[in-house]
């Protein structure tokens, strides 16, 4: 239902197409709604019938799938006396936010990776175990999402959000143990918006954004970078892996490029590949598994790990999947695998504080054994 919120009127609209994506269906949602489930109904048809008025059709409606890059416009049919489709014209184009978002890069990152001066080589520790290894998920960081203090309880811009990033990242990394590996999750939406439109690329939602987009792109590339410098100062080697998320499609592959560019010539530096959706990393008897978490959700997480990664499945005892998206905590082991959801450090947006939703705020740092899975971990919370 996420396409048809262009064509939302009311808030409660709005709410009534998420939930419906939330919930995988309409009488799913509904079940959950605490309104009259009637009106629920009615909410979703007066949803559907102002995209049908506007000539949009959800592709599902298609005798034939959309080539690729093409974006929906409208969709006419003829049809027989049965109501079958007998003949079907399909009005697309180019995909606008596809367009915008290559040419903003060819100059935003070009731009970005100009300033850059040669980075220091930062000695490794001496001593470091090999039989631990570090884990630091990042929860949502939103760089770039302006909210402000009177509307939503808490005030945050980019200048916000660096300083709350770089000092949690310093604060764990001091706390945990040298050791020989350290991995950083970036667990999705790093960057608030995608590009200069200030809009979702999926449903086209307005986003409370801070300054411009280019300064946005070379805050989070210059701090991402620090974040690593801090992780080489007391481990080994660092591993980034920067998951895609539904706020940073395209940017958050930007970031990975911009990265592999400035340790290109350190060793002791790995950035994962930047257009994998899943990352999958053994540690001992140790399984890691990144992703946001807005295409699978959590309950099914088991079987796509089993299904993607068997061999590895096989030879594991302990096995992770580390989630973003959701904002809020939340840990369960089930079948094998703890699928764990992470807090994020940034406030909420105007939308979410008016919805209703709230999460507390913190970034944790996880301890794995290579032969005894996790046995510590710590937490630097914003308040403290």
């Amino acid at each position: 239902m996420r396409d048809y919120l262009p064509y939302c009127e009311t808030e409660k609209q709005r709410e009534a197409c998420l939930m419906v994506e939330r919930y995988g269906g309409v009488n799913a949602a509904k079940a959950q709604a605490q309104n009259d489930p009637r009106n629920f109904s009615r909410l979703i048809a007066r949803v559907k019938k102002n995209a049908a008025d506007a000539g949009f059709a959800p592709e599902s409606q298609l005798t034939h799938p959309l080539p690729a890059g093409q974006e929906l416009h409208g969709v006419s049919a003829l049809l027989d006396a049965d109501g079958n489709v007998k003949q079907q014209w399909v009005k697309t184009s180019r995909a606008r936010a596809e367009l915008e978002a290559v040419t903003a890069f060819l100059e935003d990152a070009k731009d970005t990776i100009a300033t850059y001066k040669p980075l220091k080589r930062i000695a490794a520790p001496k001593k470091a175990s090999k039989d631990l290894m570090g884990v630091l998920p990042m929860g949502d960081p939103h760089i770039g999402m302006y909210s402000w203090a009177n509307e939503t309880g808490s005030d945050f811009d980019c200048d916000i959000a660096e300083r709350d990033l770089r000092q949690a990242v310093a604060h764990l990394v001091d706390k945990m143990p040298a050791c020989e590996t350290c991995l950083i999750l970036n667990l999705g939406d790093f960057f608030h918006s995608d590009n200069q439109s200030n809009r979702t690329a999926r449903a086209g939602n307005a986003l409370d954004v801070d300054t411009r987009w280019s300064r946005v792109l070379q805050i989070g590339i210059t701090l991402m970078i620090d974040c690593v410098d801090l992780a080489l100062k007391k481990h080994k080697r660092v591993i980034v892996k920067n998951n895609i998320g539904n706020h940073d499609d395209h940017t958050s592959q930007v970031l990975s490029i911009c990265l592999m560019q400035a340790f290109k010539n350190n060793p002791r530096v790995k950035i994962a590949a930047p257009e994998a959706a899943f990352f999958c990393h053994e540690f001992g008897k140790n399984l890691i598994i990144s992703t946001h978490g807005h295409m699978v959700k959590p309950a099914k997480m088991q079987g796509v790990v089993t299904n993607y990664y068997p061999q590895e499945w096989g030879r594991t005892e302990h096995r992770y999947c580390y989630l973003g998206h959701y904002h809020h905590e939340e840990r369960k082991e089930e079948n094998g695998l703890t699928t764990e959801i992470f807090n994020t450090l940034a406030a909420s947006d105007a939308w979410h504080h008016a919805s209703g939703y709230k999460s507390k705020r913190n970034m944790k740092a996880l301890i794995l054994d290579k032969e005894y899975g996790e046995i510590e971990r710590y937490t630097f919370t914003l308040n403290r």
